[in-house]
């Protein structure tokens, strides 16, 4: 059985430190539209600033570097939304991940995409939806608790944030929302996070309303042409 990758924001069993300290410039806080006439699907493109909170303590602690995740010093700030739109998704992510990482099961599957559930049913023959929803909740809100308690243990603080929106597509209520997820890994002297974000999906049927949310990877276009369009779908791959 394959297990399905509904939404899965960026998280590793492995802690090092290579670090740096500096402040990513994704160039000026401004917003360009680009219109497909044919479909009538405008796009976004967001080219914003990801601004990080320096570190307290610059040195790197060498028995924590092993190589294998990517760490940077400084603490990442969330993006703060411009219109009720970005706010609305903004919050819903937020109470989707915080679910995700305490085992709240019913705040978090009323975020799930349902599309995604049809299209993981070929791999979970004879399970319903609700089945393949808990398995879903299981495999990976676990991870994240067991993670959440162990960095707790240690006087450390695991945050997902979102740095930045990267694109916004619009047809008529339907909104589609790419941006990138990462995580603060944080002591009270030293400040980390993950330097490889994992873009995810946003997307809200009702005109920025209500939210749900996938994980933005080769399933993705199967997935959203269950119920959008190819033009939809080029503009949210950036094809």
């Amino acid at each position: 059985m394959q297990k399905m990758n509904i939404s899965r924001p960026l998280t590793s069993s492995y802690l090092s430190l290579a670090f740096c300290l500096f402040i990513l410039q994704w160039g000026i806080t401004s917003c360009n539209e680009v219109g497909s006439a044919q479909d009538s699907v405008d796009i976004y493109e967001y080219q914003d600033t990801v601004a990080i909170i320096p570190s307290p303590k610059n040195k790197t602690p060498d028995q924590l570097i092993n190589g294998k995740v990517r760490l940077a010093l400084g603490k990442i700030q969330n993006y703060e939304g411009k219109d009720k739109i970005e706010k609305n998704l903004l919050s819903q992510i937020a109470t989707y991940n915080s679910a995700l990482m305490h085992g709240d099961k019913q705040n978090c599957v009323k975020y799930l995409y349902k599309d995604a559930i049809v299209y993981f049913r070929k791999y979970y023959h004879g399970f319903s939806d609700e089945a393949i929803t808990d398995e879903f909740f299981k495999s990976i809100s676990r991870s994240y608790v067991e993670q959440l308690n162990r960095f707790s243990e240690h006087g450390i603080e695991f945050s997902m944030v979102i740095p930045n929106l990267t694109r916004k597509i619009m047809k008529g209520d339907n909104v589609f929302v790419v941006f990138n997820i990462t995580s603060n890994v944080c002591s009270e002297s030293l400040y980390t996070h993950f330097q490889d974000y994992d873009q995810t999906l946003g997307i809200s049927h009702n005109g920025g309303k209500n939210w749900c949310f996938i994980t933005i990877n080769e399933d993705t276009p199967n997935i959203l042409r269950i119920s959008n369009s190819e033009a939809i779908i080029d503009a949210v791959m950036g094809y």
